[in-house]
């Protein structure tokens, strides 16, 4: 009782002025291609996947505050691994929703006032605090900052039966990554009054929309762990810029 009340009397100081950059830390997923394991607990390098992208954003000095959404049944769990990390005046913790769209709109419930949202993948530990300063910039300037990185493999657009129907030109295809970082107004606009559709991520709710998001590169190493191979190229990226494995 006495920890829960002192999460609420924090939520209610950060509430009480408007905020410059709020990021949500999406990892509510089930994890179903790496066994069942959450994607916010996967281990990398002997700590939780949720780690290095909250150690990213706060290092950078300009996200005021991170909402971590995770599943409903991990957040005492979630809570205990965020005070043992020393993230506890950082970060709130939410449950997340049957999608991405409902879990942002989750987050947006309890998030304080603020000018602009930075939306993360909690699978993407390899995000580096220049890539998220870089949206935040571009955010600001524009409204909006979306990174893409080109395209390189073959594209085939396949049928049910597994026929190769055509070869699709990689000419101006991207692939899209996160941190996303929209104004928050558009964000709640979008959310408010456009249907709850699966989308796949937050830029293509406000594209629907009618918002014009802006881009900018990406970078080839902020991938996304999907497979439990995709952690041993995690892990490779990871110790390369020094980061060091932590023993339990």
């Amino acid at each position: 009782r006495k920890n829960r009340k002192n999460r609420k009397n924090r939520k209610n100081r950060k509430n009480s002025r408007t905020m410059d950059v709020v990021a949500f830390l999406l990892g509510a997923g089930s994890g179903l291609r790496m066994g069942g394991v959450a994607k916010a607990f996967i281990n990398v390098l002997g700590r939780p996947a949720f780690y290095y992208s909250l150690m990213s954003m706060k290092s950078t000095g300009k996200v005021d505050q991170a909402i971590l959404v995770l599943p409903e049944n991990l957040l005492e769990r979630g809570w205990q691994m965020i005070e043992q990390f020393g993230f506890q005046d950082f970060v709130q913790l939410t449950a997340g929703g049957e999608t991405r769209v409902e879990s942002v709109a989750k987050a947006l419930k309890i998030s304080p006032p603020s000018r602009l949202i930075l939306i993360h993948d909690v699978a993407r530990v390899c995000v580096t605090p220049d890539l998220i300063t870089e949206s935040i910039i571009l955010a600001n300037n524009r409204g909006s900052a979306v990174p893409l990185i080109p395209v390189v493999d073959t594209l085939k657009n396949v049928d049910q039966e597994g026929k190769i129907l055509r070869t699709l030109t990689r000419d101006g295809l991207y692939a899209a990554q996160t941190p996303q970082t929209f104004k928050r107004s558009d964000l709640v606009d979008a959310h408010s009054k456009l249907p709850v559709d699966n989308f796949t991520d937050d830029s293509s709710l406000l594209e629907s929309y009618g918002v014009n998001v802006s881009s900018f590169i990406g970078d080839v190493e902020n991938l996304k762990i999907t497979f439990s191979s995709d952690i041993l190229i995690a892990e490779s990226i990871l110790l390369s810029r020094g980061t060091s494995v932590k023993n339990s």
